[in-house]
């Protein structure tokens, strides 16, 4: 939109889904109208460009099983109980394309972490019963 180019892209909606449509002239028009909105357009392309850099950085330097474990436990934040439950919101698969696997690799990471007792796999729930002993695995 502010390149004055197209740029085709594709998207897929991994839930029920409502999509809105707002036309560049409107845009245009609010950002003149209202110079927060551009800072908070910069603010939201700012953590944006920060996490696919996170994104990059991790595919780059982590192993296939430093970036699962960190995967299950980004949410976590050492509330002191150390078990807890993650419920993936979508299919292996596209998890597994996010994290920059194939879905083989990550189903086999997370059998070998079941064989190791970090993890108990139940469909898209996946206890972890020590956070400590998961986070240390692998490090």
């Amino acid at each position: 939109m502010f390149m004055d180019k197209p740029f085709m892209v594709y998207a897929q909606a991994l839930a029920d889904s409502l999509l809105l449509h707002i036309s560049k002239t409107a845009i245009i028009e609010e950002l003149d109208r209202d110079p927060k909105l551009g800072r908070k357009m910069i603010a939201g392309l700012s953590m944006r460009l920060h996490h696919l850099i996170t994104d990059v950085e991790s595919y780059s330097l982590r192993s296939g099983r430093q970036r699962i474990i960190g995967y299950l436990l980004r949410e976590y934040a050492d509330e002191g109980d150390a078990r807890i439950t993650v419920t993936l919101p979508t299919n292996k698969g596209v998890i597994a394309s996010r994290l920059n696997l194939t879905q083989e690799h990550f189903s086999r990471i997370l059998h070998e972490l079941s064989e190791k007792e970090l993890i108990v796999v139940e469909g898209r729930r996946i206890h972890i019963p020590n956070v400590d002993m998961l986070r240390a695995y692998d490090h």
